[in-house]
């Protein structure tokens, strides 16, 4: 595996809630408000275990399939979230959303590119490989800031 970036999990909340007045939200904070999950098998123990290795325990209020389902949820002001990445979220008509990081700090898994470990690169391979690199560099990982 070859990481190109860092993909820290970050809250995710309706742009008018409180919490999204803060620069850094606490998981303590976040813990009592109604969640939005994420229920995908991995992305689901994920989720989870951020919160039981603070000693908390989330209040699960409404499960997703789907990013665009749980950004939906959100943005009507059923809960909150955690993502790695959040698109960005424009419709005008449900409302907006805003991502900050969490507190305490949290270790962040990465964007990689991996082959296998007989893969010899050839030159269309590395400029692949190139241009991936350059395009996540770029990549905003968070949704509009209400």
């Amino acid at each position: 595996c070859l990481p190109l970036r860092a993909a820290p999990l970050q809250a995710v909340l309706p742009g008018n809630h409180p919490l999204a007045r803060r620069e850094r939200v606490a998981l303590r904070d976040l813990a009592p408000e109604a969640m939005v999950l994420l229920d995908l098998p991995r992305t689901r123990e994920y989720m989870l275990s951020t919160f039981s290795r603070c000693g908390l325990e989330p209040r699960i209020e409404y499960r997703a399939q789907s990013v665009a389902m749980l950004r939906g949820l959100v943005a009507s002001g059923l809960g909150y979230s955690l993502l790695n990445f959040c698109p960005p979220y424009m419709h005008p008509g449900i409302g907006t959303l805003a991502t900050r990081p969490l507190a305490p700090r949290q270790r962040a898994p990465n964007i990689v590119v991996a082959h296998s470990h007989r893969y010899r690169p050839t030159p269309a391979g590395r400029a692949l490989v190139e241009c991936a690199t350059e395009l996540v560099k770029g990549l905003s990982l968070t949704c509009q800031r209400a």
